[in-house]
């Protein structure tokens, strides 16, 4: 189930009033979504797909990034959704600019979310010290790294050949990726091999 969210202003005020209309008990969410901007209108769309799709007992909420989670923490015992609805774990899985840009400009951005979510997944021991230093409970971060399984891939030594050695980086432009450190490291191989760099 996907929800379309109100690309404009006339549009967000039309979802606001058929949410309220289809659902009544909804009307205080609403309101406090109100005062949150973009991200306020989201949740009202989340709320009307959600409670639309007719859910039934879910066992577990899973948000992926953290500002994706702020419009969904209706789920955490308002008057939004019925009660057996909101007694499910609320797990929130960070992966970077959600744990860094967002802060940086707002350190105060998952306070409430922090207080009503069950787990914070995070990638790193840096990640979770990023949470932890705005409020998040260290009792609720869980580290799960996003690694590649190692085990799964032989090793298979390799020698230079006359072909040249192809080397590839699939990665978003953008400075934490940290790409110029690769250039700084390939750059001595070009005075060896025949070497071919792709980013």
């Amino acid at each position: 189930t996907y929800t379309n969210k109100p690309d404009t202003y006339l549009n967000a005020i039309s979802r606001m009033l058929r949410t309220i209309q289809r659902h009544p008990q909804t009307i205080p969410t609403v309101a406090s979504s109100l005062s949150r901007g973009k991200n306020g209108i989201a949740r009202i769309a989340n709320i009307d797909t959600f409670l639309n799709s007719e859910p039934n007992s879910v066992d577990i909420y899973h948000a992926h990034f953290g500002n994706v989670a702020k419009s969904w923490d209706f789920l955490c015992g308002t008057s939004a959704v019925p009660e057996i609805l909101t007694q499910s774990p609320f797990i929130v899985s960070f992966y970077g600019e959600d744990a860094s840009y967002i802060l940086q400009e707002d350190p105060n951005a998952y306070d409430q979310l922090f207080k009503q979510c069950d787990i914070v997944t995070v990638l790193s021991e840096d990640m979770k010290s990023e949470l932890t230093s705005v409020g998040c409970p260290e009792n609720k971060i869980e580290i799960q790294p996003l690694g590649v399984n190692v085990e799964k891939f032989r090793f298979r030594k390799r020698t230079p050949s006359d072909d040249g050695i192809d080397l590839l980086t699939v990665a978003r432009f953008d400075k934490k990726k940290g790409l110029e450190y690769a250039v700084d490291a390939v750059a001595p191989l070009v005075k060896q091999y025949n070497v071919t760099y792709r980013i």
